[in-house]
């Protein structure tokens, strides 16, 4: 049917339903593209709105924005400069999306989060709050970004992922599956977050560090180099986890702790204090490292041993069962000890 200039155009009930209470005369198509645009909002004439988009509330589209497909402008949000929306993407209350920034797919950018630059928010990934996703980062299949937290460089978040409070994520990172970035953690360099992962506090995961399955990396806690963390394992305190080392299965680093080199803390082993693992050394088992502590070589400590206060233990020795070293006691070489402790002068508040 054919309409004159005075007479309203028939709006789809969905499109009426995003201003609630509106009618036909609320609304009208926007000359370039013939999106549907609310009375209320703003779209330049240079800008293009698809015949299926909608412009409603408040919101601005502004520059050379496009707004394609289904997608849906609303609240007051602003697409502006070369900016794209489209497939069936949400873009609404305070939001931004701005420069040369992408947001298609399934997509929801909400609050007053910005994305900007080249960035790219596809999928079915939500960005809210205050958070930022800028350069040519992208957020994409599930993934979640919220808060205070930024997104940036070439860093990717995808899977069920999720970045909150005032976290980073940039360089060439990458985090995926299930994983959790969250309070003021940073995951930056070629590093990679995957599994169920949590990265919290002031953790900082860098270089090419791997932290994957049900591994959890907080307090402070650095990792970096080539170092992995999965299984249940747990990195917390002002520990240094770097080189080619492994903390695995249910171990836990903690304290001022620092595990270097190619060193391996697997099983259920702690190490703690100011205790140091490096080289090829093995903590295995049930055993403790603990106070200003050294393994190092190719030593390996297992079973539900103990080597605390200022004891060295290197070469190829292998403490296990049971045993205790501690004090000022070194031992190296091929030395094999299980049921004896051996001690120097034990440390203030060690064992009698």
């Amino acid at each position: 049917m054919h309409h004159d200039n005075n007479t309203p155009p028939i709006v789809p009930t969905t499109v009426l339903e995003l201003a609630p209470g509106s009618t036909d005369a609320d609304w009208h198509r926007h000359p370039n593209g013939g999106g549907w645009i609310y009375r209320e909002a703003r779209v330049a004439p240079t800008a293009f709105v698809d015949k299926d988009a909608v412009v409603a509330g408040r919101a601005e589209v502004l520059d050379s924005a496009c707004v394609r497909g289904h997608a849906r402008i609303g609240g007051q949000a602003r697409v502006a400069g070369h900016a794209e929306v489209f497939g069936s993407a949400v873009v609404e209350e305070r939001a931004e999306v701005r420069d040369n920034a992408r947001v298609g797919g399934e997509a929801r950018v909400a609050g007053s989060a910005c994305v900007r630059d080249h960035a790219v928010v596809e999928g079915a990934a939500v960005v809210e709050g205050y958070a930022e996703v800028r350069g040519k980062a992208r957020v994409a299949g599930k993934g979640r970004v919220t808060d205070h937290a930024r997104v940036g460089d070439n860093a990717v978040v995808g899977g069920r992922a999720a970045v909150y409070g005032h976290a980073m994520v940039y360089g060439d990172a990458r985090v995926g599956g299930r994983a959790w970035v969250g309070q003021d953690a940073e995951v930056f360099g070629h590093a990679r977050v995957e599994g169920a992962a949590v990265i919290t506090d002031y953790a900082r995961v860098f270089g090419r560090a791997r932290v994957g399955e049900h591994a959890r990396i907080a307090v402070s806690a650095f990792v970096a180099g080539h170092a992995r963390v999965g299984g249940f394992a747990e990195v917390s305190g002002d520990v240094w986890v770097a080189g080619h080392a492994e903390v695995l299965d249910a171990a836990w680093v903690g304290g001022n702790a620092s595990v270097l080199d190619s060193a391996q803390v697997i099983g259920r082993a702690k190490v703690f204090g100011s205790a140091v693992i490096c080289g090829n050394a093995v903590v295995a088992g049930t055993a403790e490292v603990l106070d200003t502590a050294k393994v190092c070589e190719d030593a390996i400590v297992c079973g539900s041993a103990e080597v605390c206060g200022r004891a060295r233990v290197c070469g190829h020795a292998m403490i296990y069962g049971d045993a205790w070293i501690a004090g000022d006691a070194r031992v190296g070489g091929n030395d094999r000890l299980c049921r004896r402790p051996l001690w120097g002068p034990p440390p203030q508040g060690g064992r009698a």
